[in-house]
């Protein structure tokens, strides 16, 4: 299974994120492939909802202008952490 992919609720493209039970390494995966994905879409268009029940907490200590980039293109993000 894709852990981000987009899904439709309600007839909106929504930019699922499922990060259960992740350890920092794949999460770091995850967390690029969600950069590559929303900054390929339109700005203030990506509706998230990520999944971070287990997860082990991770960091990225490497900011960069894609942060950038990945804020300006969300324009509204969900979170459900069951830890």
């Amino acid at each position: 299974m894709d852990r981000v992919r987009f899904v439709t609720h309600q007839g909106k493209q929504i930019l699922f994120i499922d990060m259960t039970n992740c350890v920092s390494e794949e999460a770091m995966v995850i967390a690029s492939e969600v950069q590559r994905v929303v900054t390929a879409q339109p700005r203030n268009s990506v509706l998230t909802l990520s999944d971070l029940t287990g997860r082990v907490q991770a960091r990225c200590d490497h900011p960069n202008e894609g942060s950038c980039r990945l804020r300006q293109a969300i324009r509204k993000a969900g979170c459900d952490c069951r830890c």
